[in-house]
């Protein structure tokens, strides 16, 4: 437990965080110039502090997006974890930090941090302190290649989350809208002195909205890469089928570069995306509402449904195509399939598992996720010990004393054997 004095030194250096130059910093970057600000930037717990963000950027988690992981925060030992992800142009990634209240939890059980109980009363309070949520496009540059969180305003209906049941919770949530493929590192820190229990959800929505009116993937029925003119050549693009005369809706933001009619493709739209990286191709249309030029926003009609072209002895359907920059055709279903409405679960009232378990198994496999699903990373022994990173529902995200880390389940750990109560045997 820190002490009172330097408790309200760290709050008042935190509070006066504002540093003119600085302002294009990251939200974090700016953090950490307020502690320097305030002379704590050489004190031991902020070096803690850094240290943390530098391990989970060291060695972040892969996983399958959406994700839901609870952590336990103590004002005296700080916390971070990492998360590494592929996506793709125009991808919204979403993450929601969720701080819970320790009212459900029984504080004489050992379940609640001792900086969350109050010393006159022994009653807990709710989770405090700020999260930092920040994706960097290379976490080992300097400075970081932060992106800037995107306006949530501009998100669709469909990919809202429903906060009716967390009401009594306090809910922090950031957007990013991703400008190019690639991979990127989220981190996600506590800041210095938050205490109690955050619970973290990731997900990620389909960068393109689906081109066909009422239709989804389901409707798609000639794939990416399939034989064309007996393999002399590849179908760039995915065949969305419909009835004659359906909605073709642009699939994201951007400008129509040129509309056309050709033997090939017939009537058919070209479009820019906003941020430039990748053009759409809409193909065997049957009429074209756009001209070149035109600004179009996703879901905007851009025309119909045809077979017009080589497609005029195919049923009505829409050709639909993604072109990189410098890459050219890719596949473009990942982009537009339509995912599952499910998401996490928002509560997570478990008890905080004990710091330190011991595998309860001959071997136990540790994975790169919280599923049998996942890749195996390696297998731990019987009375290994590991620390609990973060729990995901039943498994538990560790660290071995080597410094590896992954999910296993729950299942197979125990508190160690020293810390066990005994037993009378009398």
């Amino acid at each position: 437990m820190l002490r009172p004095a330097l408790l309200t030194l760290a709050w008042a250096a935190l509070s006066a965080c504002s540093v003119p130059d600085l302002q294009r910093s990251s939200p974090r970057e700016h953090y950490l110039a307020g502690l320097e600000n305030g002379g704590l930037l050489q004190t031991r717990l902020v070096d803690e502090w850094q240290t943390a963000a530098r391990s989970a950027l060291n060695a972040p988690a892969r996983l399958a997006l959406p994700v839901s992981e609870t952590i336990w925060v103590e004002q005296a030992t700080p916390r971070a974890l990492a998360y590494r992800v592929s996506l793709l142009e125009d991808q919204f990634l979403h993450v929601m930090v969720q701080s819970l209240p320790y009212d459900a939890l029984n504080a004489a059980n050992g379940e609640v941090p001792p900086s969350l109980i109050n010393p006159l009363d022994q009653s807990t309070a709710g989770s405090q302190g700020k999260v930092f949520h920040e994706v960097y496009s290379d976490p080992q540059a300097e400075p970081h290649a932060w992106l800037k969180p995107h306006d949530e305003g501009s998100e669709s209906e469909g990919n809202e989350i429903d906060h009716s049941e967390a009401d009594e919770s306090q809910i922090d949530r950031a957007f990013w809208q991703v400008d190019a493929d690639g991979e990127y590192t989220l981190l996600i820190q506590p800041e210095l002195l938050a205490a109690g229990r955050f619970n973290i959800t990731i997900s990620v929505r389909s960068a393109l909205a689906f081109p066909v009116f009422e239709r989804d993937n389901t409707a798609v029925r000639s794939f990416f890469g399939a034989p064309r003119d007996g393999g002399r050549r590849a179908h760039h693009g995915v065949d969305i089928f419909a009835p004659r005369g359906t909605a073709v809706l642009a699939v994201a933001d951007g400008t129509v570069a040129r509309t056309g009619d050709t033997p090939l493709g017939g009537l058919h739209v070209w479009q820019r995306s906003a941020s430039q990286g990748h053009r759409y191709y809409y193909a065997h249309l049957d009429s074209i509402s756009v001209a070149a030029g035109d600004r179009l926003k996703a879901g905007d009609v851009i025309g119909t449904v045809g077979n017009t072209g080589n497609a005029r002895l195919t049923p009505p359907h829409l050709h639909f195509g993604v072109y990189a920059t410098f890459s050219g055709p890719v596949d473009p279903l990942p982009m537009i399939s339509l995912r599952s409405n499910s998401r996490p679960e928002l509560t997570d009232n478990s008890p905080q598992p004990a710091p330190i378990l011991e595998v309860d198994a001959a071997r136990l496999n540790v994975r790169a996720g919280p599923s049998t699903a996942d890749p195996m990373l390696e297998q731990l022994i019987a009375g290994q010990r590991v620390a609990i990173v973060a729990r995901a529902g039943a498994w538990y995200r560790v660290r071995t004393l080597e410094g590896s880390t992954g999910y296993v389940s729950g299942e197979f750990l125990r508190a160690p054997v020293s810390a066990r109560p005994e037993t009378d045997s009398g």
